[in-house]
């Protein structure tokens, strides 16, 4: 999808999504016989989009999980720098999720929610979505959290829409295929590569719908609970944009002390890429810019730079962890559905491996792939469809924070990989052979970049 189709989407989104709350709110002022006729039909076509996308969302999270591990499984870690990269990846996601759930259910505790709205939103869910809340399974034994990983019947458990286990069978699938003969290896992530591209244009056709749903969803929560059901996305899109942020904000102190550059040195490095991801709201249309902040403003090595962030570009999505446990805290907040910790580490480790499966582009349905993790949690998937139609205002700050995070992990490998190779040094030193163990080690990363 190039980025005039995605404005687009994104505007005929924005348009839906009004005009739904406002007809909604009219038909529920009102109560006119004609809205309330249409309604009916209204509801069926949001329902017919969310069952289409529900569809496409484990096929499609599968073909990606393991077209992801088979093709770019050397790319992440073949070479002391990328280990290190992919490394600092995983602590940083972790930290922007400990950072969300610390300072998110405090803040949600302070906004002030109608409960006669939240009794509104709930009455207007299908029958279904309240059930699989109410009988979301939570692991309270280590043989049944053994069983949320590793289940005894796995087709059964696709069936049912359970996500992780498919990401884990599908994790241990790929790693076993990269073992397999060159020529199997390349048939299969041929084929996979083939059925993700081929969901893929599904859910673009779905996404020109996206207007359609945005209206539909409105239309039926506004119906049933009013006009202040505006002020519920308000203040989801408002606690996002704060959250994002802060973490963003979070990241310079933090690169300062891990990579000994100083706060204002690196934000002079960072700003002209985050002036391209603010205008672009995409992370690889701001590669370049990263790039160039790197080597001058910055004075990474290209070594370190040419690897590190393109890798983090294609894989890295800081904003993951926060944006998408914004989402799960505001849902379960909003609809009054406990979450237990174990739900929540589950929750954690499935987002984070969903984030190294999508592109670093506006629109295109990347946020869709980590549906089913939402209902896997027990929460409506209209809640979540809801949420996710505000996007393009909280698009602006995930992008901000991703190429934040980009850079400050290359900051840290730069530190990094100076000590690795100084160390090598010394330590070839004493061995008699000093200067060549550092440059074949440099050699070796620059042929693997």
């Amino acid at each position: 999808m190039n980025y005039r189709a995605s404005l687009q989407m994104l505007g005929g989104s924005i348009g839906g999504l009004m005009l739904g709350l406002a007809i909604g709110s009219i038909s529920h002022t009102t109560q006119h016989p004609a809205l309330a006729a249409i309604g009916p039909y209204i509801s069926a076509a949001g329902t017919a989009w969310l069952n289409a996308l529900s569809a496409l969302v484990i096929p499609l999270t599968v073909s990606n999980v393991i077209t992801a591990v088979v093709r770019g499984r050397d790319a992440r870690l073949t070479g002391a720098i990328s280990a290190r990269a992919f490394a600092l990846f995983v602590i940083w996601l972790t930290l922007g999720a400990l950072v969300t759930f610390a300072l998110v259910p405090p803040l949600l505790q302070m906004v002030a929610i109608d409960r006669g709205v939240l009794a509104s939103l709930t009455a207007s869910l299908p029958a279904e979505a309240i059930a699989a809340a109410k009988n979301a399974p939570t692991p309270t034994s280590p043989s049944e959290f053994v069983a949320v990983f590793i289940p005894r019947n796995l087709l059964a458990s696709v069936i049912n829409g359970e996500l992780l286990p498919a990401l884990i069978f599908s994790i241990a699938f790929a790693f076993a295929v990269t073992r397999s003969p060159e020529g199997s290896r390349q048939q299969i992530a041929a084929f996979f590569s083939a059925v993700s591209d081929a969901l893929l244009v599904l859910v673009r056709w779905l996404l020109v719908l996206m207007p359609l749903g945005a209206f539909a969803l409105a239309f039926v929560y506004t119906d049933s609970a009013g006009a202040s059901v505006a002020g519920v996305l308000g203040t989801f899109t408002l606690v996002s944009c704060v959250m994002m942020l802060l973490v963003t904000l979070l990241l310079y102190p933090l690169t300062a002390a891990l990579s000994g550059v100083s706060m204002r040195r690196f934000a002079r490095g960072v700003l002209p890429a985050q002036i391209a991801a603010v205008t672009t709201r995409s992370s690889i249309a701001s590669l370049p810019a990263l790039l160039e902040g790197a080597s001058v403003g910055l004075r990474i090595s290209s070594e370190v730079a040419n690897l590190t962030l393109p890798l983090s570009v294609a894989v890295f999505k800081l904003n993951r962890t926060v944006s998408s446990t914004i989402k799960l805290l505001f849902i379960s907040h909003l609809f009054g559905i406990p979450l237990s910790a174990m739900q929540l580490v589950v929750f954690t480790v499935s987002i984070m491996i969903v984030s190294f499966t999508s592109l670093g582009l506006p629109g295109g349905g990347a946020a869709f792939k980590s549906m089913a993790i939402y209902t896997a949690m027990g929460l409506p998937l209209e809640g979540y469809v809801l949420m996710e139609t505000t996007d393009v205002i909280v698009d602006v700050f995930k992008t901000l924070l991703n190429v934040t995070g980009n850079m400050s992990v290359a900051s840290v490998v730069e530190r990094l990989t100076k000590k690795a190779n100084a160390f090598a040094s010394s330590a070839g030193m004493r061995d008699g052979g000093g200067e060549d163990t550092g440059d074949t080690a440099v050699e070796t990363v620059t042929t693997v970049a």
